[in-house]
């Protein structure tokens, strides 16, 4: 989300419509993503920082490679520096959703909404 925020901000400068849009569609691709992934990691898959790395790297390359491909002098940040934060980031947020979803299968379905 840091990204998202940082990279549209400075497209709201520029006032470029397309860019901002085209942020916000691929950090919800990358959301998506990365549900999907924590999903598929199988019945109850464990919460470690290794699991998380992994599936926020497949779901932030696409990300990652238009960072380092369409990056200018201009940023106050390296180029290897804003696409480690892109990865940091999402590495993050699959830890929540991984620890999240070994909460919610763990919770006996009686005592679930």
């Amino acid at each position: 989300m840091l990204m998202t925020v940082f990279w549209a901000s400075r497209a709201g400068a520029a006032n470029d419509d397309a860019l901002t849009a085209r942020i916000v569609q691929d950090e919800l691709a990358r959301q998506d993503c990365l549900w999907r992934e924590a999903l598929a990691s199988g019945p109850p898959a464990e919460a470690t920082p290794e699991l998380a790395a992994k599936i926020a790297v497949k779901c932030s390359e696409d990300i990652r490679r238009s960072v380092l491909d369409k990056s200018d002098s201009a940023t106050e940040f390296s180029r290897k520096e804003i696409a480690a934060l892109v990865i940091g980031g999402a590495r993050d947020r699959a830890l929540v959703i991984l620890k999240y979803l070994n909460r919610r299968d763990s919770t006996p379905a009686s005592s679930r909404r």
